[in-house]
């Protein structure tokens, strides 16, 4: 299956159930059942970046810097960047409850809306250059940022203060994933190191591992705190043990670099997206056995 643009947006909400992606014509959501729904009334102009609620809230971040929400695809909010701040939306993450949603950008501004009330705490710190990914604790409910500027930076979800600059990587953190206890926190990005952070201890030294060679650019943990999955530039991804992060197999399935990596609800099927423009789904079939999936191939080939 191959999508018409490669810069193809795909997103899970906070539960795993749901699964939202764009297309050249809009966005369309999926289930791991292969249910398909292609709302039509998203604004695609502009359209940059996707996050996705449990309830089927999708914001929609734009080059104008502006974030529609909109209510079950159907109900647009329209959330305005500050005057001076009509900066590119980079990257977004919703609270595992929907009830805020964190906003990055080009300049490095970070903002974490309050979704009921449409307003938001600005803050002064700000990321040196561009906001590549955000990840959400709800353990410790803060959101966690990387980008260009290499830096790891934490943030209350409760105002959107800033909390701590966690640490920083030797190359651009394009990859951000908690693992289910919501302190483990794994980053990566153009350089070949997978870094393990322990956000309850901040002035521990990371664990550094050797990953991809050409850079990491996708990270998720399985929901069950079993496996992490990574995926590289070179188009291959491995999964590890999330327990003592040993390698327990690399597969190449991929033509190009890898964008996405995302575990299903039950940690027993992932998804890996790529810029060659596929999707392709694999199945653990025993824990050393990974077999992509037939169904998958055959629910994309129907969408446009």
């Amino acid at each position: 299956p191959e999508l018409r643009n490669r810069r193809n947006q795909v997103v899970l909400s906070p539960n795993r159930t749901i699964i939202a992606s764009t297309y050249p014509g809009g966005v369309q959501t999926w289930t791991w059942q292969g249910q398909i729904e292609m709302p039509d009334n998203i604004e695609v102009r502009g359209l940059v970046c996707l996050a996705l609620a449990n309830d089927k809230t999708l914001a929609a971040g734009y080059t104008d810097g502006t974030v529609r929400l909109y209510d079950s695809f159907r109900e647009v909010t329209l959330l305005l960047p500050p005057e001076q701040d009509d900066d590119r939306v980079t990257a977004m993450c919703f609270s595992d409850d929907g009830s805020i949603l964190a906003v990055g950008t080009k300049g490095g501004a970070f903002r974490a809306w309050d979704v009921a009330s449409k307003t938001h705490c600005p803050s002064k710190r700000r990321h040196d250059d561009v906001i590549l990914a955000i990840a959400y604790s709800h353990q410790r409910q803060e959101f966690a940022t990387g980008g260009n500027d290499q830096t790891i930076k934490l943030w209350s979800a409760r105002d959107g203060a800033f909390v701590d600059e966690l640490g920083k990587q030797e190359g651009f953190v394009r990859s951000l994933a908690y693992a289910p206890d919501g302190v483990t926190l794994a980053s990566g990005g153009f350089d070949p190191t997978l870094w393990i952070w322990n956000t309850a201890n901040r002035d521990a030294e990371p664990r550094r591992i050797e990953a991809h060679a050409s850079g990491t650019f996708a990270i998720d943990f399985s929901p069950d705190g079993k496996m992490l999955a990574t995926g590289g530039r070179d188009g291959e991804f491995t999964l590890w043990d999330a327990d003592t992060f040993t390698q327990r197999i690399s597969l190449t399935g991929h033509k190009n670099r890898l964008y996405h990596v995302a575990f299903d609800p039950e940690s027993r099927q992932l998804l890996t997206t790529s810029v060659d423009g596929t999707y392709r789904l694999w199945r653990a079939a025993t824990r050393r056995e990974i077999e992509e999936s037939q169904w998958w191939r055959d629910v994309i080939a129907e969408a446009p």
